[in-house]
């Protein structure tokens, strides 16, 4: 095998992985279009977690049937590749495996808690969210255990893609996924020293009856009530001692769901006024946003790049308190969607000067903030683990729980928790600060998630980024050395035989050999059905060397 494991699982997890592999792949050939899973035995449901950003999700391109399909298209690659000819049925249609269920977890990419889709090739719908023509890593990941195991596979992914106007699928190990040990001590101490905040958008923005937000009048707010809602608001805030920065509200361009900006100024000169009269800063940032909005085909989000702004008023703040949070000032950041257009970079500017965090939901309207205010003004919940840490956990916890809404056909045979793949770290590559405490970082995740998923022996494989693919090249360089570090034996003797890195700078092309994308490989989908399998294989191993160390008659533990 090209591909690099960490060769720590022995003689008999080889031999036991080979013959496995010499039974896969003739079968895989002769696979018919549809797979069903009626033909599967009845038993626990073998499920598999994968873990990370956006290059965990479709990106490998299937491109349009023809004679000539581009150069790293699935279409080219099964054309030239008879290795993957199982991928299309005797029909020539994509192969539909109904033995293999993906079910979405982010709450971001499946916002509609739709349930899990069969294993396919084609447009996969997303809840809520436009199709996609693509494949990922789940495609091969998902047929090899398919093919392997005799009980039906549930694949569950907890990955987002990333907007064009914010960046909610790129998540760092060192600030959204940190796991619970990473922070330290529950006895939290010190609160905030800057509260960035902004109510605006959905107050000014116009909903019909039929919205859940209308409240009896074209904006979901009147100017007056506004006024009232955030004079509550700014009391309820002073109360923390923090230093308030208020962010006034960018442009909501003419057309649905939008009102012309003029209703905005109204909202924002009310604010301003409030604010004068309680000695918060006043961030008119309404004005840098660009005339008509950016990029040409605008929508509400279209403001820009209004974080060296953000960044400069947070750092006065801080200079102007005698006294901050050691070891890092702290920063909570109130808003919507507006906010997540900037708030990464305002988090990667601050690196090493302050601790930044923002509410775990969307700020909504002032009616919103004035139910939550005192939840998200709670600083052990943003410091005691990450937001997609606690998304992650309680959300495999009410996966299991519900597995009938998730599993089609699913009929009360319960699951078995089989393994965990984690593919992610171009985020942290942006901090000097996360790049170098990343294998601190990851080896105490897959402690915590063992902990708090009750498996001890979890099996966890990490696909280790290119480097090559990444901007930041010299932090990409130290996070991949962390990550195959972390499946080391001899680093890590605790993880022999449970946890294993995998390279994935082979699974690369040059770019005039791929169609093109903003992924770690350049949309090319020979590149996911490589990842795919080399994720599979190292949890294939694991599984063997688990099931090898089992005593004598003993069975992995099934859950109902």
């Amino acid at each position: 095998m090209r591909h690099a494991i960490q060769k720590h699982l022995g003689i008999v997890t080889v031999a036991w992985t080979m013959a496995m592999f010499l039974t896969v792949w003739p079968a895989l050939a002769q696979a018919g279009t549809a797979i069903s899973s009626a033909a599967k035995a009845r038993g626990p449901i073998q499920v598999f977690v994968l873990v990370g950003d956006e290059n965990m999700l479709e990106q490998g391109v299937i491109g349009s049937s023809g004679s000539q399909p581009k150069p790293g298209t699935l279409q080219a690659v099964v054309a030239h590749n008879p290795k993957y000819a199982f991928l299309r049925g005797k029909d020539g249609k994509w192969v539909t495996r109904h033995d293999v269920v993906v079910y979405d977890l982010d709450p971001i990419l499946n916002n509609t808690k739709a349930a899990g889709h069969y294993l396919q090739v084609g447009d996969v719908p997303y809840g809520g969210r436009p199709t996609k023509h693509c494949i990922g890593p789940e495609l091969m990941f998902g047929t090899i255990m398919g093919r392997h195991f005799k009980q039906p596979v549930l694949i569950v992914r907890f990955a987002a893609l990333p907007s064009p106007w914010f960046a909610e699928g790129s998540r760092s190990l060192g600030h959204d996924f940190l796991p619970p040990t990473s922070r330290g001590s529950e006895a939290i101490t010190g609160g905030w020293d800057v509260i960035h905040f902004n109510w605006g958008i959905w107050d000014a923005m116009y909903f019909s009856k039929s919205s859940r937000y209308y409240q009896g009048h074209g904006n979901t707010t009147s100017v007056a009530d506004y006024e009232n809602n955030l004079r509550k608001l700014v009391a309820r805030l002073k109360l923390t001692g923090a230093k308030l920065i208020f962010a006034n509200t960018t442009p909501i361009w003419k057309g649905p769901p939008g009102r012309p900006n003029g209703d905005v100024n109204a909202f924002n000169a009310v604010a301003k006024k409030l604010m004068e009269e309680n000695g918060v800063t006043y961030e008119n940032l309404n004005a840098l946003v660009p005339p008509n909005g950016t990029p040409k085909n605008h929508n509400v989000h279209a403001v820009g790049n209004l974080a060296p702004q953000v960044t400069k008023d947070i750092l006065a703040a801080i200079a102007s308190r005698k006294h901050n949070c050691r070891p890092l000032p702290r920063v909570l950041m109130i808003g919507d969607s507006i906010t997540g257009t900037y708030v990464k970079r305002v988090m990667y500017n601050l690196d090493g000067k302050a601790d930044v965090y923002m509410i775990p939901t969307n700020g909504e309207g002032t009616w919103f903030g004035l139910r939550k205010i005192n939840d998200w003004l709670q600083p052990k919940q943003y410091l005691l683990s990450g937001d997609s840490y606690l998304e992650l956990v309680d959300g495999l916890r009410s996966t299991f729980k519900h597995l009938g809404k998730v599993f089609p056909g699913y009929h009360g045979q319960g699951y078995k928790l089989d393994g965990l793949v984690w593919f992610q770290g171009t985020d942290d590559c942006k901090s000097n600060a996360m790049t170098a405490a990343y294998q601190t970082n990851l080896v105490n995740l897959i402690g915590d998630l063992r902990k708090d998923l009750h498996a001890p022996r979890l099996p966890v494989v990490v696909a280790a980024i290119p480097p090559a693919s990444v901007w930041q090249r010299a932090n990409a360089e130290k996070v991949f050395k962390a990550q195959m570090a972390v499946g080391n034996p001899r680093k890590y003797p605790a993880f022999a035989g449970n946890v294993a890195s995998i390279d994935t700078n082979s699974d690369r092309y040059a770019k005039d050999q791929c169609p093109g994308g903003r992924d770690l490989f350049d949309g090319n989908a020979d590149s996911y059905l490589k990842l795919g399998s080399q994720m599979a294989k190292a949890m294939l191993h694991l599984l063997a060397a688990e099931h090898a160390a089992l005593p004598k008659g003993a069975n992995g533990a099934s859950r109902r």
